[in-house]
């Protein structure tokens, strides 16, 4: 009896689908929304995890608004404002509100200049999750 329990338990695992953990990886320097809109979606839709870590810097910080993001204590993101005051409203509006004031009051988001921000403060001082220690 403790054999078949135990060979019906392997069964549920083996047939349950896997969550594949993605990272940021490759897209440190930013890009369009058109490059971030579809990864965004499919891990908002998945629920799979979405690792956030070594450098994020313009359109890359869109990926805050993944909802099972989080970000490694290496991570260091860059933000400047964006091509127009639409696409500088937009990528305010994908951030949590303590950072979006945040950025507002020190004017990150007027120029073509970055304002940097490390991984940990992200998480200490504006409320975003931070990864478990295996990333």
């Amino acid at each position: 009896m403790q054999r078949f329990a135990l060979i019906a338990a392997l069964a549920v695992m083996l047939a349950a689908p896997v969550l594949a953990v993605g990272y940021s990886d490759g897209h440190g320097r930013g890009g369009t929304f058109g490059d971030y809109d579809p990864i965004i979606d499919k891990y908002n839709s998945s629920g799979e995890l979405f690792v956030i870590r070594g450098r994020c810097q313009s359109a890359c910080t869109l990926f805050l608004s993944i909802r099972n993001a989080c970000i490694a204590p290496n991570a260091r993101f860059g933000f400047h404002a964006g091509r127009s005051v639409m696409s500088t409203q937009r990528m305010l509006s994908s951030y949590k509100a303590a950072l979006r004031s945040h950025l507002v009051a020190v004017g990150a988001l007027q120029g073509q200049s970055y304002t940097f921000i490390s991984g940990r403060d992200m998480v200490t001082k504006f409320g975003y999750r931070a990864c478990p220690k295996r990333f």
